[in-house]
């Protein structure tokens, strides 16, 4: 279907993509909110892009959350990606798990 060549650097627009809007991939893993088959699907729904050349121009305009001098920020993917909603859903969890080791309130007994 796709070779390495093409997958790796789709891997690499796709990291890139969740480093601007702020989107641990690793995380998201780690804590469950990702599947490797989610994470193997958005890939290949990446490499499926009709758009790549545009998408390197948009990461060009947006830095990195940590790297604005690159541009400006980015508050969600732009339309023309494969992954727009995974990538929002991703960030609402995992703004709503906080950071790793954050306390969190205690859950309610109902009596």
């Amino acid at each position: 279907m796709f070779g390495n060549r093409v997958l790796n650097r789709h891997a690499a627009l796709m990291n890139r993509m969740a480093e601007t809007l702020g989107v641990d991939l690793e995380e998201a893993l780690r804590r469950g909110s990702l599947s490797s088959e989610e994470w193997r699907d958005a890939l290949v729904s990446c490499a499926s892009c009709d758009d790549p050349t545009g998408c390197v121009h948009w990461l060009g305009e947006h830095g990195a959350p940590e790297d604005r001098s690159c541009g400006a920020p980015a508050d969600e993917a732009p339309d023309f990606c494969n992954n727009r909603l995974m990538m929002a859903r991703l960030r609402t969890t995992l703004e709503k798990l906080g950071p790793i080791g954050a306390p969190r309130e205690p859950a309610r007994v109902e009596d």
